[in-house]
């Protein structure tokens, strides 16, 4: 299982990723592996998806440990949540852009995040052993440990 972890002063949300590959192999070449960090100081918030994906894949791949990416978003972006809740629709897309925003939706549920220039998020990808049940402190003390 892959967990990806968006900080912006508190985690705001995690996913989990499919489970494509051989848990034991993705465990023991994880020990082995070496991490990445990333850094986009200005960038789209669609394409800051895109290239979480693709550090999704490298870990999945087994190309690399886990990933720690910092970026910003290049403009004021509505991030909306999965779900029905939260749609996207012509008319809201169409009030955003009259006051200089973008909207976008995100793959995971919760609450929609305004994203803006100078607020700085921490992507923190990384393998949670299938076996664990997930537990948010546990993944924020990770974490604290990869940062420190």
């Amino acid at each position: 299982m892959l967990f990806l972890s968006y900080i912006a002063l508190s985690i705001i949300n995690h996913f989990r990723k499919r489970n494509d590959w051989s848990q034991q192999a993705v465990e023991e070449s994880a020990l082995k592996l070496t991490n990445k960090l990333v850094r986009y100081p200005h960038i789209d918030v669609d394409r800051a998806f895109e290239k979480e994906d693709g550090l999704l894949q490298q870990i999945q791949a087994g190309e690399i440990g886990q990933a720690l990416m910092l970026w910003q978003a290049k403009t004021p972006t509505l991030v909306l949540p999965a779900g029905k809740k939260w749609p996207v629709t012509i008319e809201s897309r169409k009030q955003l852009e009259a006051q200089g925003w973008q909207l976008s939706s995100r793959k995971t549920g919760g609450a929609p995040v305004p994203q803006l220039p100078g607020v700085i998020n921490l992507s923190h990808i990384y393998h949670w052993p299938r076996d664990e049940a997930y537990n948010i402190q546990k993944a924020y003390r990770h974490l604290c440990d990869v940062l420190t």
